[in-house]
């Protein structure tokens, strides 16, 4: 028995070792059986494995479609928030807003309201942003021929005309609103005007008469006029200096601008002085003429009561060095000289303001509400307390703005208690503050 075990295991053996395919039958029936069972288990992993995989691959969709969704709708926040700040010109309407928030310092008293100046300052952004993006909404065809605009958001295709127009009123409506809410109508009705002005003249001058840059300096010089509107309540005299500093600095300014962007001004079909003059020299003259016009300010303001007089000197000096770059490139007209005036416009107005409000003296406007505003109180607390209110109001001298100083205000027939008609007694000046 053991030796046909031992033939068998050795036939077996020698047929492997040989490479032959022909097994014996129950090897053969075996070697089915394990692998039909081998396979039936790699199908069952296998689909086990698939739907794992199903399982991840639908998780990893739609982990990929969340991420998606939220990187596209951070993308369209940033687009739009580029596509608004061009629209509203943001850089100038800063500079528009600062020069409000100067106007509402100088026509302040001593103590200046910081959140009345907060809302003057965020109505006159809006007012602004509104007026620039009519700009562009009405030069979108000559936008797209220029160089200097093509990118920008309505050429550039980035954003849709009816889009522009819904901002450009949001803005405006909100702004305007927003000024005679917490400011006043004064200040409210001077926002929508300059808006319209900037829009229906300014705008559509620039394709028809070198004229409108002058226009655009009168856009410029209201927003100081809004500033002090809003502080003081009104417009006097003295807000005249802060307007006629930023009325006679925007021609320098621009002149030199319109002289470096000629050729794109030309592409646009613009209607500048830079195009009609060929030599530069027309243009520069204009420029260094309104330099002139700054120097006597600085005594103007002092002279009105609104600053020191250090202020004046400090203004002729800065002015004579603004000349002096105007009066270079009226002797060399070049792109050159007409860069250091560009340059020397943007130092000029932001050292000419702080200057200003360096050497403000409180609008006195201001401080006889003040007075009046602290006498009233001081009356109520005497009344409660039982004590006669005249010593209180005897304190408080009543004073009216004149220029240079301030005057007493007396009853009419104060003058007879002076020689010749010493024998009358001195009316009571206390009954006219009553």
């Amino acid at each position: 028995m053991m030796m046909m075990m031992k033939v068998k295991f050795w036939k077996v053996s020698s047929w492997r070792r040989a490479g032959d395919v022909t097994q014996p039958p129950g090897v053969v029936v075996a070697g089915v059986v394990r692998w039909k069972y081998a396979r039936g288990i790699a199908t069952a992993a296998l689909a086990r494995g698939e739907g794992v995989a199903k399982q991840a691959i639908g998780s990893f969709a739609a982990g990929t479609r969340v991420e998606g969704t939220k990187k596209s709708l951070s993308e369209s926040i940033k687009h739009y928030a580029r596509c608004y700040y061009e629209l509203s010109k943001v850089r100038l309407s800063l500079l528009v807003v600062t020069t409000a928030g100067v106007g509402f310092v100088m026509g302040s008293g001593e103590v200046v309201d910081w959140v009345g100046l907060c809302w003057t300052t965020i109505g006159t952004m809006l007012a602004a942003a509104s007026a620039n993006a009519f700009n562009q909404i009405m030069e979108v065809t000559t936008d797209a021929q220029m160089k200097r605009t093509m990118r920008r958001p309505l050429p550039s295709g980035r954003m849709g005309m009816s889009h522009a127009v819904a901002f450009a009123v949001t803005m405006g409506v909100s702004g305007v609103t927003l000024l005679a809410w917490k400011a006043n109508t004064i200040t409210a009705e001077l926002g929508a005007a300059n808006v319209l002005l900037y829009t229906l003249v300014y705008t559509p001058l620039k394709q028809m008469h070198p004229i409108n840059t002058w226009v655009g300096a009168v856009v410029g010089a209201i927003p100081p006029l809004m500033g002090w509107a809003a502080a003081a309540g009104q417009i006097d005299a003295g807000s005249w200096v802060l307007a006629a500093g930023l009325y006679f600095w925007q021609i320098p300014h621009f002149m030199s601008l319109a002289f470096l962007c000629r050729d794109d001004y030309a592409a646009g079909r613009y209607k500048m002085l830079s195009l009609s003059d060929a030599t530069g020299h027309r243009t520069a003259l204009t420029a260094f003429r309104n330099c002139i016009y700054l120097l006597p300010l600085g005594f103007l303001a002092h002279q009105m009561d609104i600053t020191s007089g250090y202020f004046g000197v400090e203004s002729l000096l800065l002015g004579a060095c603004f000349g002096a770059t105007a009066a270079s490139f009226y002797f060399q007209p070049s792109s050159q000289t007409a860069r250091k005036l560009f340059f020397a416009s943007l130092l000029y107005l932001p050292v000419f303001m702080t200057a200003m409000i360096c050497h403000r003296i409180p609008s006195p406007i201001q401080k006889n509400k003040e007075l009046l505003e602290k006498s009233q109180q001081g009356l109520q607390v005497t009344q409660i307390g039982g004590e006669s209110p005249l010593p209180i109001r005897d304190s408080i001298e009543r004073k009216k703005p004149y220029y240079g100083g301030h005057v007493p205000v007396r009853p009419p027939i104060a003058f007879l208690s002076a020689a010749p008609f010493p024998f009358l007694p001195p009316p009571d000046d206390r009954t006219s503050l009553l």
